[in-house]
């Protein structure tokens, strides 16, 4: 987590790029979480375990009825046993940013059904109420990511990462990915 939001936003982008070269090989991560997100040696974001993501069009692996991943980044599609597609992972990219903006998690309780209720509900607060820094239209942008309706949300994480250049254009941040 970090008080200053351009850094979390420019954190997002660079895992939107690493969500997108997933995408392009047809790989949906599924288990996108702030414990699977590393810092290389020379401070490049990586993407970690990609142990239960799901490769399109494959057999599925799990056991009828059961539910692997997160519960506090889980999309509600997921949750529900719907079909899912790429926007559940930018659903947990929107947890993942929510914890880096505010260092808490948007939806929370004391069980993992409660925490499935809570996303459901679609029942968190606003990050902005959590670090006073935060803009209305990050804020904005995080519930966009956060919709319980896949077709709410961005539709791919190049259209994502286009939303948070913009608050990054702002402060002069733009070439977040160099080194």
């Amino acid at each position: 987590p970090t008080a200053i939001p351009e850094i979390a936003i420019a954190m997002g982008c660079s895992l939107c790029d690493a969500i997108d070269h997933a995408h392009k090989a047809n790989i949906i991560h599924r288990d996108i979480k702030p414990e699977n997100i590393m810092f290389s040696g020379d401070g490049v974001l990586k993407l970690m375990d990609f142990g239960i993501a799901r490769i399109l069009d494959a057999e599925k692996m799990t056991a009828s009825g059961s539910l692997i991943g997160s519960p506090a980044h889980m999309a509600p599609e997921i949750i529900e046993g719907h079909q899912y597609s790429y926007s559940c992972d930018i659903f947990s990219l929107g947890t993942v940013l929510y914890f880096a903006l505010t260092n808490a998690l948007p939806f929370q309780g004391t069980t993992p059904m409660a925490v499935f209720k809570a996303i459901l509900d679609n029942r968190y607060s606003p990050p902005s109420r959590l670090n006073l820094s935060i803009s209305k239209k990050i804020d904005r942008l995080v519930a966009r990511c956060l919709k319980t309706d896949p077709a709410e949300r961005y539709q791919s994480t190049e259209e994502l990462k286009a939303a948070l250049l913009e608050p990054l254009s702002i402060v002069d941040m733009s070439d977040y990915g160099e080194v």
